[in-house]
């Protein structure tokens, strides 16, 4: 047992005074570690504590337990005998093993008696509680100010005594609080992949990243055995088995399996946009949109495909685009057992058999099974069209509906029939013209079972049955069942002919009556050979 002394020892370092001998050695030791530390030596390795390291260890064998001596003859040697079960992270001694297990085991044995917050350390408690009690039991001795806990108190001395202990082994900059040099060493990223030679400012980050190159995935689903690279990855897949989903929207009570899922969804009840683009100044609700959206100003396309080298913006794309080469299949339908490449593509066709548009405008109410559907729709009443065409300057209302347009300047049909090898400037088109040779019609009339080829003739269609015209011209108010029909007709007040004859120039107001006026000069030709 240390024997107390009637007058406080003191430090001739830092000027700390103690009550017994033996906790003024130790603490004279912390000392010497630390200047160990910044000399990158060995503890005993020095000459200047040499001597009091031994005068500690006499000490301790006369005076003190032969647990105490142990654990003090670990510290020297690096010793670490006690192994975590769950990590094999090692320890010197037991109680310190005995803490760190409780991050596993979650366990919180201390309470506090005011508030009934739990702690994993009892000196964790001891602070918690002086924020109820206001107690400060530690004052700086050179402005008198007081704090609640001794290490606050020690880091606010180090501003007196200008002292700054924590020294940067990349490029020598000293710290007088340990945060602030973790803080700094993150600028560094001092740690590198041996794969890739990618940095990294902490090394479990590092750790992660690497599993991408060994495709290790050491986290599995008791479920389901699906394995993840990732805890956070587990934890929210355990979710979609147990239909757990603790964070509620105030708004709509609509659950989410994580609380970053539901800020963003609250953001569509507020219409809050906090993120804005540095080039354009249009704003965002999340901060993964602005990310992709400045790459349509810098062209950055990071996601190269190991297959044919075509690089894309989003990492999601390029996993859709690998499976056109994989033919991969991963999503397939509960009622029709029809396989997609893309989860989004699933939850589209499942609306087909539910009927279910969850998506409806503010401005008439038309609901729509797709948000770009409704996005795009939007426009309509807006008169919004942020798309320009780098040829002729039209604008569009929609980025697909741009790319259509421009290969009209180019010419390019990258989509081909694999029956007749007729090219199309547009998947979907080529999708209609495919089911001319398949005979397909997957749309069905709800009124009189009729099918169509399109979506666009069912639904022009029924409106014969409904007697709906929806499209009404700006000039004189007249209704039409079909967008289409209302473009030709407002040609009428425009007087604009867009479609030109190439053998005459002169010009017309619909396809049709082009191709018609064309066979003239077919018919011409044939005659006068």
């Amino acid at each position: 047992m240390a024997v107390r002394l009637l007058r406080p020892l003191l430090c001739h370092l830092c000027e700390r005074s103690f009550h017994t001998f033996d906790r003024l050695q130790v603490h004279k030791y912390r000392h010497m570690c630390k200047l160990a530390r910044w000399e990158k030596k060995l503890v005993c390795s020095q000459e200047f504590f040499k001597s009091l390291h031994f005068q500690r260890l006499n000490h301790l064998q006369s005076n003190c337990s032969q647990n105490k001596l142990s654990v003090y003859m670990k510290k020297g040697t690096r010793e670490k005998p006690f192994q975590c079960e769950y990590c094999q992270k090692m320890f010197t001694e037991n109680r310190s093993l005995k803490m760190h297990i409780r991050t596993h085991t979650k366990e919180k044995p201390y309470q506090c008696e005011y508030c009934q917050k739990k702690f994993t350390q009892n000196g964790h408690l001891k602070m918690h509680i002086r924020t109820h009690t206001k107690e400060k039991p530690y004052h700086c001795k050179y402005c008198q100010k007081r704090f609640s806990g001794s290490g606050n108190m020690k880091r606010h001395t180090r501003i007196h005594r200008k002292e700054k202990p924590y020294l940067c082994e990349y490029c020598q900059k000293r710290f007088a609080i340990r945060s602030e040099l973790s803080s700094h060493i993150v600028a560094h990223k001092p740690y590198q992949c041996e794969y890739c030679q990618k940095r990294f400012s902490q090394n479990a980050d590092l750790k992660k990243h690497i599993r991408t190159h060994t495709h290790e995935k050491p986290y599995q689903c008791e479920y389901c055995q699906k394995e993840f690279t990732r805890m956070n990855g587990l934890k929210l897949h355990i979710q979609s088995h147990t239909n757990e989903r603790p964070y509620l929207c105030e708004y709509c009570q609509k659950g989410f399996v994580k609380s970053s899922d539901l800020k963003r969804h609250i953001r569509t009840h507020t219409k809050e946009k906090p993120y804005h683009c540095e080039y354009c100044q249009k704003r965002f609700n999340q901060s993964g949109e602005l990310k992709i959206h400045i790459r349509t100003h810098t062209k950055e396309k990071p996601y190269l495909c190991e297959y044919c080298q075509k690089r894309f913006a989003r990492g999601s794309h390029l996993n859709n685009h690998i499976r056109t080469h994989t033919k991969e299949k991963p999503y397939q339908c509960n009622y029709c057992q029809k396989g997609f490449t893309r989860k989004s593509s699933l939850k589209r066709h499942i609306r087909i058999h539910t009927k279910e548009k969850p998506y409806w405008c503010e401005y008439c109410q038309k609901r729509f099974k797709q948000n770009v559907a409704l996005k795009t729709h939007i426009r309509t009443h807006t008169k919004e069209a942020p798309y320009l065409c780098e040829y002729c300057s039209k604008r569009f209302a929609t980025n697909t509906s741009l790319k259509i347009h421009i290969r009209t300047h180019t010419k390019e049909k990258p989509y081909r029939c694999e029956y007749c090898q007729k090219g199309f400037a547009a998947s979907a088109y080529l999708k209609k013209h495919t089911r001319i040779h398949t005979k397909e019609k997957p749309y069905q009339c709800e009124y009189c079972h009729k099918r169509f080829i399109r979506s666009g003739d069912l639904k022009a269609h029924i409106r014969t049955h409904t007697k709906e015209k929806p499209y009404l011209c700006e000039y004189c108010q007249k209704g039409f069942a079909a967008s289409g029909s209302l473009k030709v007709h407002i040609r009428t007040h425009t007087k604009e002919k867009p479609y030109q004859c190439e053998y005459c120039q002169e010009r017309f107001n619909q396809r049709g009556h082009l191709s018609k006026h064309i066979r003239t000069h077919i018919k011409e030709e044939t005659l006068s050979v």
